[in-house]
């Protein structure tokens, strides 16, 4: 794999071509197993990044964290800022094609960056294609969609959350196979995010419609986060403080239009393919 460049910003040679999104940190529960949207969470949207699940930090470098660049320095990671001291500022999240429009990068391949090469593009890079914790979480699904033995499903996902840093599932909560469906759902988008497994499995998943998760989640716009970061704040969580959408930064938080059509579960037979081999058609869909 020599494509490390993708995963890192403007400022350190990078390309910032395969960033994590908005939609991604929303999946992270709060500290004290809460959803942010649920009442007594704690969750302020001024500072999302706040007393959140820990492993977020594990998986996303988001603004305000410490972040030791390709030259060594430590900075504050800060995307959110137009200019520093009125200086241009090469971390901010629309200074070039080749930042990162989300305003963060992975966390999982990315840290320390001393660890690749100056020009990030031949470091035979070993990613990630299997993992235990895939296995793991593959037993809770299918105990969950069979309705058998929900205590080892909570035991599987209690023995993640804890190698994470974060409490153990609330029982009560996630009693009724609905519940526990959810959740088994997005521990897996939590625990191999980046690692490219969640299209298929939004394809895979439907709901209680039997429509497929992807027709609603990868349909509508994409949005991301605005505001400034107070590089003088002590607490790396707290110094991301983000506005409330308002109609003047609309466009601003506005990322792109996304669009799935249900012929899109199946990717299209390459061109190549088409030419070698007459009796091969098009897919559905993509003619």
């Amino acid at each position: 794999f020599e494509n490390t460049i993708r995963l890192f910003s403007n400022q350190d040679g990078g390309w910032a071509s395969m960033v994590p999104t908005q939609n991604m940190v929303d999946m992270f529960e709060m500290d004290n197993g809460l959803m942010p949207d649920e009442e007594g969470s704690g969750y302020d949207p001024s500072h999302p990044f706040a007393h959140r699940d820990p492993r977020l930090r594990g998986t996303i470098v988001y603004p305000g964290l410490d972040w030791t660049g390709s030259n060594g320095e430590t900075r504050v990671y800060n995307t959110l800022d137009k200019t520093i001291d009125g200086k241009n500022n090469p971390d901010y999240m629309d200074a070039a094609n080749n930042a990162t429009h989300t305003g963060m990068i992975w966390a999982k391949y990315t840290a320390p960056i001393s660890q690749y090469s100056a020009s990030l593009s031949d470091d035979e890079l070993c990613p990630i294609l299997f993992r235990y914790a895939e296995v793991l979480l593959t037993i809770a699904e299918i105990n969950v969609e069979k309705g058998i033995d929900t205590e080892e499903v909570f035991s599987i996902l209690d023995e993640l959350r804890a190698r994470g840093g974060h409490i153990a599932v609330d029982r009560i909560r996630y009693a009724s196979q609905q519940k526990l469906r959810e959740l088994v759902r997005r521990e897996r988008c939590i625990e191999l995010a980046g690692e490219g497994l969640r299209r298929a499995d939004l394809v895979r998943w439907k709901d209680e419609n039997g429509k497929m998760l992807a027709e609603t989640l990868l349909n509508g716009p994409l949005y991301r986060m605005v505001g400034t970061v107070d590089a003088t704040n002590p607490d790396p969580d707290m110094r991301a403080v983000i506005e409330a959408p308002t109609e003047d930064n609309k466009k601003l938080r506005r990322l792109e239009d996304r669009s799935f059509s249900p012929f899109q579960r199946y990717l299209p037979i390459p061109q190549d393919q088409l030419s070698t081999n007459p009796n091969l058609t098009q897919t559905e869909g993509y003619d």
